[in-house]
């Protein structure tokens, strides 16, 4: 009965429907009635990347994809702006990842709604006025592989563990 959230699945719908990605969930259907308002969207057999314990290689394979399916969101116009571990899924069937969670995201076709998550938002989200951009969704990214390698239990010296350094430093720098 909340129209912030009816809002929310519209714009999840409206959004989705304009994404051609395999690495981005998408929506089949909204049934918008008086009485229910549902999203009919992509199955995904799995987990989100919450809690997962990832070895270097497939932290990197998530890190490609996820980089992939942003690319299709932001060439749609559009930027999520609430990536977080609990927002990409993992398929259980290949291990490829699935972007999920479009209501908070920024599309010049629905009022400015983000949501976001402390840890993983970029900064500038929180600030009222500044214009946000796909490097808010870069910016997540490295937290999301700072997150995946802190669950990791590869030493520190392991160089590939640097090269995902390399991109972390470079996602989340401040300007």
């Amino acid at each position: 009965d909340d129209e912030y959230y009816r809002q929310m699945w519209r714009k999840e719908y409206e959004v989705g429907c304009r994404i051609d990605s395999p690495y981005v969930v998408r929506p089949h259907r909204l049934i918008d009635t008086e009485e229910e308002c549902t999203l009919v969207m992509d199955y995904v057999e799995g987990q989100t990347l919450e809690g997962q314990q990832l070895t270097l290689s497939q932290i990197r394979q998530v890190a490609v994809q996820l980089l992939q399916g942003l690319v299709a969101i932001h060439e749609s116009g559009v930027v999520h702006l609430d990536l977080k571990p609990s927002n990409v899924m993992l398929s259980s069937l290949n291990g490829d990842v699935r972007i999920i969670d479009l209501g908070g995201c920024y599309s010049d076709s629905f009022p400015f709604s983000p949501a976001a998550t402390k840890g993983f938002s970029a900064p500038e989200i929180r600030e009222p006025g500044l214009h946000l951009d796909a490097r808010a969704d870069l910016y997540s990214v490295g937290q999301i592989i700072q997150y995946l390698i802190g669950l990791s239990s590869c030493p520190d010296k392991c160089s590939d563990r640097q090269s995902l350094q390399d991109v972390i430093d470079r996602a989340t720098r401040q300007e």
